[in-house]
């Protein structure tokens, strides 16, 4: 009788150890991992993105703004001028997740393998371009 209570318990406990791992958000980076140039941009129609606006009032080519995502944090090159900020990516709802002052929660579309936008919640889509390493 207690060995069959025991392995009820356990089993129970294995349940509650799965569901929170499925449901608890993940930072995967596989996709994201690596330099990332901005491409172009899409505003939306009620655009407020300040970020993105300071980044480029700061050069005049705001094409000119690399991107670097490593395992939790991102980093953003805009001439001289850089800016890290912690980021989350949770490949199953297609979010990324960028804390600065505000969180910035942002739709993650793969495009093909070098393509990726970021859509903001006003619709304002970043399309990023894969740098290639320099070999």
């Amino acid at each position: 009788m207690k060995l069959k209570i025991f392995l009820v318990i356990i089993i129970i406990a294995a349940a509650v150890y799965l569901i929170y791992r499925m449901m608890s958000p993940r930072n995967e980076t596989s996709v994201l991992a690596g330099s990332w140039k901005l491409d172009s941009v899409k505003t939306g129609a009620d655009s407020n993105l300040i970020y993105f606006m300071l980044l480029s009032s700061m050069k005049e080519d705001s094409t000119n703004i690399d991107f670097l995502f490593t395992r939790d944090t991102l980093f953003t090159f805009a001439g001289d001028e850089a800016d890290t900020n912690t980021y989350s990516f949770n490949q199953r709802k297609k979010e990324v997740t960028i804390q600065s002052d505000e969180k910035e929660v942002y739709v993650f579309n793969k495009i093909n393998d070098s393509t990726i936008s970021l859509t903001a919640r006003d619709s304002t889509s970043l399309y990023l371009k894969k740098i290639k390493p320099v070999k």
